[in-house]
């Protein structure tokens, strides 16, 4: 009797355990696949802007790099006449992107705003990886043909150095402090280590076979190899370079992404369809998330409510709600667009023309592309056609005003009015104002009441950038640009024409006058010659 009993207990356990390893997969499996985006061919890898607005692709079969909007979840734009392109990373401030070409040996410098390609940098033999460092200075490009790593001056753009690293170099990741780059050496299944003070490798770490990506945790104390040859992660200890442990159960590991509290590691298997969770604390794998067929590349969104995954085999891009954004009770916690404006100098030809462009009830014939209202034939009677500027309509109501108040004097006033839902949210980008050779005047209006600068909001970037406080409700943003110099620049339009009748009027008060009091004169000089 009590044999039988020691039987069902432990039969009891057993089945306990079984049916807790069953359910634990499903328990972690509480993201879910939001949405699947289609029609890429090749696809590579993939990242986020700083801002959570956007996600880049690389496609590596049609040669282009593909946008997509966080918010919609919709391609929305499209890099293209690239050859092979795979690696990526933006500067600190969003405003670039890097991109590796290794058809061409040469690097893509990508304008954010615009999504063109305003530079195109010749490096070493097949770039593959790329990173810009914390500071922002340098891009480190991973040469998996030439057995380099090149490095580029972002502020010249251009290669300043080379250095020769391990066999098949492709991933590479900078240290928080930017001091040291670590470089997955593939055909040697080393890591190397770069001392970027001196521009130099300082170290050669074997791993195992076939490592392509390293990252490192947010204390910068390890780095994570994924070794795609031997199915398992290599965890390096940054003050000794030296392998502290190794954690196996993956399926040809590609991608590895952080969490910023480093507790929580994401691994794409490249040879089954699914995210492995690993637990960073424990070196334990606690779950999977099913995605596409081979996933490769993966990024998580700034606030890392979601993680973008690229299935290479699919070809698709799954998009996981990692659960987050119910924590916080908020449905999207995506980040709202940053309307952004690209804004060019008007030249009015005669005193007193003046032009009024809104988005809405547009006073001249407009394209609407893309979410952009697209000016290009906007004129004024005996003028020039005026210079091409798009505005986006995103989040904000926004007209632009433009004229002459006297013929040397240009005077320009762009408004945006936008719903702030939000502390510490940047509303409004202009774009650079370099070489803009006038002053720049900012107001910031919240219900009629002008809020202080550097108090209730602050300008960033160059003055590019608007960020408002701690300030909620309907907010009214206006820049004034003047070529000349004003008293009062926060005067409006209306108030601008005003300033010019009235000046005008004083002026020609002044020179009739000044004729009278002449006619006058001549008048009594000619009189007393007749009286003498």
């Amino acid at each position: 009797m009590k044999m039988a009993k020691r039987i069902i207990f432990w039969m009891f356990i057993v089945s306990a355990i079984l049916l807790c390893n069953c359910l634990l997969p499903q328990l972690v499996i509480a993201q879910n696949t939001i949405a699947t985006i289609k029609g890429f061919s090749m696809p590579f890898k993939i990242v986020v802007n700083p801002s959570g607005t956007y996600a880049y692709v690389t496609n590596g079969g049609t040669g282009s790099v593909w946008v997509i909007d966080t918010v919609t979840n919709e391609v929305v734009s499209k890099i293209t006449k690239g050859n092979d392109p795979f690696g990526m990373d933006f500067t600190p401030d969003g405003k670039y992107l890097y991109i590796t070409n290794g058809g061409s040996d040469t690097v893509w410098v990508v304008d954010t705003h615009t999504n063109t390609v305003v530079e195109t940098i010749p490096v070493g033999n097949g770039p593959h990886g790329l990173a810009i460092n914390p500071k922002g200075d340098f891009a480190y490009v991973t040469n998996f043909g030439g057995h380099t790593v090149s490095v580029i001056s972002i502020a010249y753009n251009k290669v300043v150095g080379t250095m020769t690293v391990g066999n098949n170099p492709q991933g590479v990741a900078f240290t928080p402090d930017g001091k040291y780059a670590y470089v997955a050496c593939f055909g040697l299944g080393t890591v190397s280590v770069i001392d970027t003070t001196t521009s130099s490798a300082i170290a050669s770490i074997y791993v195992e076979s076939g490592p392509i990506d390293v990252t490192l945790t947010p204390d910068g104390k390890y780095v994570y190899v994924s070794n795609s040859g031997s199915e398992s992660i290599s965890v390096i200890n940054t003050e000794t370079n030296t392998v502290t442990y190794t954690i196996r159960g993956f399926l040809q590991p590609f991608d590895v992404t952080i969490t910023a509290d480093g507790t929580t590691a994401y691994v794409a298997n490249g040879s089954e369809d699914w995210i492995s969770i690993l637990n960073i604390a424990t070196g334990e794998i606690t779950g999977k998330i099913p995605v596409g067929k081979g996933p490769y590349g993966i990024a998580l969104t700034p606030d890392e409510a979601f993680l973008y995954v690229v299935n290479f085999y699919g070809p698709t891009v799954s998009v996981v709600d990692l659960g987050k954004s119910k924590e916080t009770g908020n449905v999207n916690s995506i980040p709202p667009k940053t309307p952004w404006l690209i804004v060019n100098r008007f030249s009015m030809p005669t005193l007193g023309n003046n032009i009024n462009f809104a988005v809405n009830n547009t006073y001249a014939d407009a394209e609407f592309k893309d979410d952009m209202w697209i000016f290009t034939d906007l004129r004024v009677d005996g003028s020039l056609p005026i210079e091409q500027f798009k505005v986006s309509t995103k989040n904000a109501d926004v007209t632009i005003f433009s004229c002459i108040t006297i013929r040397t004097q240009e005077f320009q006033s762009v408004r945006a009015d936008c719903n702030i839902n939000g502390k510490g949210q940047q509303i409004l980008s202009f774009g650079s104002l370099s070489g803009w050779g006038g002053r720049v005047e900012w107001n910031v209006i919240h219900d009629g009441v002008y809020l202080v600068e550097n108090i209730d909001w602050s300008i960033s970037d160059d003055k590019e950038t608007i960020t408002i406080n701690d300030i909620e409700g309907n907010v009214s943003v206006i820049r004034y640009y003047f070529t000349g110099s004003f008293d009062k620049p926060e005067l409006t339009l209306i108030e601008q024409h005003l300033v010019s009748i009235v000046i005008g009027t004083i002026l020609a008060t002044v020179l009739t006058i000044a004729i009278l009091v002449k006619i006058k004169t001549k008048k009594v000089e000619a009189t007393n010659s007749i009286c003498l």
